[in-house]
């Protein structure tokens, strides 16, 4: 079997940004607890449980951040799958997902602008379309089908938990299939952004 990679990087920022306990973070990436625990000390990063990665983050983002996390986590209450369930699935989601026919257009053209983003990127239990967590900018393409009920519910719990981690979320609208226009609208989109003041902060 084929040893898991463990990232310092996604680990530092899953368990202190994310709040996410190590024996959490074992299940997720399959990996042993004990494993974890040696990682975190090989790559020397410190400990922290989740109720002090919740205090730390409130008083990073202070009142505000406050009520925009007890937001965020009120609305991550009551799943039907266990939490470990959902994060694995979204960390394969970001590793072997397949991109759809408007995600191609999209990084096609981020591609031809000399902009790297990160399909698919996993915060917490979240997948972002397009990522730059470098600047904490989230893109969301938002097709018609988003329109239902339940995806409308469920970007709306992910946007609040975003937010609450200091992320800036944008959606784009209204997008079709149709390669052409799609491909035109995408580089006028991509453009708007780079010279947004969200893009220069």
């Amino acid at each position: 079997m084929k040893k898991i990679e463990l990232d310092p990087e996604m680990l530092r920022r899953m368990h202190w940004d994310e709040g996410i306990p190590l024996y959490k973070l074992a299940r997720c990436l399959g990996v042993g607890q004990m494993r974890m625990y040696r990682a975190f000390k090989r790559f020397d990063i410190p400990t922290r449980n989740q109720s002090e990665a919740m205090k730390l983050s409130i008083a990073k983002s202070g009142q505000d951040g406050k009520t925009r996390t007890t937001a965020a986590v009120n609305a991550t209450r009551g799943k039907s799958r266990p939490e470990e369930y959902v994060i694995k699935a979204a960390l394969s989601r970001q590793k072997n997902g397949k991109l759809s026919s408007i995600e191609k257009v999209f990084a096609e053209v981020f591609a031809d602008l000399n902009l790297q983003p990160i399909p698919q990127y996993v915060v917490h239990r979240y997948n972002i379309y397009f990522a730059f967590p470098e600047k904490k900018i989230a893109v969301e393409l938002d097709p018609d089908w988003h329109k239902r009920e339940h995806k409308v519910k469920h970007n709306e719990k992910r946007d609040a938990y975003l937010a609450s981690l200091g992320w800036t979320v944008i959606h784009w609208k209204r997008l079709t299939a149709a390669r052409g226009d799609l491909r035109a609208k995408a580089k006028d989109l991509i453009q708007s952004l780079v010279e947004s003041e969200v893009w220069s902060r």
